[in-house]
């Protein structure tokens, strides 16, 4: 699919970019809730920039295209997020540039939020916690876990209430002066592409400011299986940024790899040591009923809630999704430890291919 020429004549205020791939399912709900914003001043456009899919994604870009001239639509045969998001913001003519995700819908008035914090602010970056909403089982269990305190140490921005700078926020809503001075994402990270550029972006003395106004909802991965690969990738680019920029940007970052290599060390040590065990026993204990404890209040916090035959299923379902995230996490930041240690780090064929899809 080849680029097409912009169809919006006069330069917009705000260009949004949106990098997807394979996402027939969701693609029409994000840019239906993209194209229904309420009026920015100066106006908007929205670059598509497809990874090649073969779902019938492509087909549906096409027809939106045709539909509205605010849609462009690019090729990324390079597939990941950090290259699709370049291609975007390359052809991107705004004064801001709004990056957001395909398995997301936006509030209405999400564009003209951003751009009133960002005035309101002056910060290089603004953005909002995204709501996690799905449905099944599991999908219902990732959003009772993400915004628990528990789910990634109690990072900002995964909580909705909270308003004030942040590390990072979802997506982001930026100066198009932050990518001429960053020259764009690192594509050599296939995940956590985010996360790296907002780390320049504060190394450089940039702020980043997190607001409950800025609204959105987040479309989470439905099976244990996915959510573990997703947080193994995590881990596992995460030990790329660190490489790349000698610390990590946060202590919350190494302490899920740091708690599950000791307590492998306390289990091994347990087969000469009834103490190292005992110690590796309590440990799991311990985890346990913070698991299980704040899995059971973040049930009990959702209103209107009246337990019933299913609370079960989804209490014990969000235990195991909280295990997904720290065990999933962990094991990949060891796994890409052991592989920068061997010089091998990014080559493995299982971490260079898309969870999602």
């Amino acid at each position: 699919m080849d680029a097409k020429s912009p169809k919006v004549k006069e330069r917009p205020t705000v260009s949004v970019v949106v990098a997807c791939r394979n996402e027939a399912a969701a693609i029409e709900d994000c840019l239906y809730s993209l194209l229904k914003q309420a009026p920015v001043r100066g106006g908007f456009e929205v670059l598509v920039v497809d990874g090649m899919s073969i779902d019938g994604t492509r087909e549906k870009l096409r027809t939106l295209a045709d539909q509205d001239p605010r849609v462009i639509v690019f090729d990324n045969p390079r597939l990941s997020s950090a290259a699709g998001f370049n291609v975007g913001v390359s052809a991107a003519r705004g004064e801001y540039i709004a990056i957001v995700g395909a398995h997301n819908r936006y509030s209405r008035d999400y564009l003209r939020k951003c751009l009133d914090v960002a005035l309101r602010t002056g910060a290089d970056n603004v953005g909002g916690a995204p709501r996690v909403e799905g449905e099944g089982l599991v999908a219902r269990a990732v959003a009772l876990a993400h915004h628990s305190w528990l789910s990634v140490g109690g990072a900002r921005w995964h909580d909705p209430d909270y308003e004030g700078q942040a590390d990072t926020v979802f997506g982001g809503f930026y100066k198009r002066e932050v990518f001429d001075r960053l020259h764009g994402y690192d594509e050599a990270m296939l995940r956590t592409e985010d996360d790296e550029f907002n780390l320049r972006l504060r190394k450089l003395g940039g702020t980043i400011y997190c607001s409950p106004e800025i609204r959105s909802w987040y479309s989470p991965r439905r099976s244990l299986r996915a959510v573990f690969a997703q947080y193994l990738q995590y881990g596992y680019y995460r030990v790329a940024v660190i490489k790349k920029h000698g610390r990590p940007a946060s202590l919350r970052q190494i302490m899920p790899a740091l708690c599950l290599s000791s307590w492998i060390c306390a289990v091994v040590v347990g087969i000469f040591s009834r103490i190292s065990l005992a110690i590796a026993l309590v440990a799991a204990l311990t985890y346990t009923i913070v698991v299980a404890a704040t899995s059971l209040r973040s049930i009990l916090s959702l209103k209107g809630h009246a337990f019933s035959a299913d609370t079960g299923r989804v209490f014990l379902a969000t235990m195991a999704v909280f295990v997904c995230f720290h065990v999933g996490y962990a094991c990949g930041f060891i796994v890409g430890a052991f592989d920068l240690v061997r010089g091998r780090l990014g080559q493995r064929q299982r971490f260079q291919r898309l969870t999602r899809n």
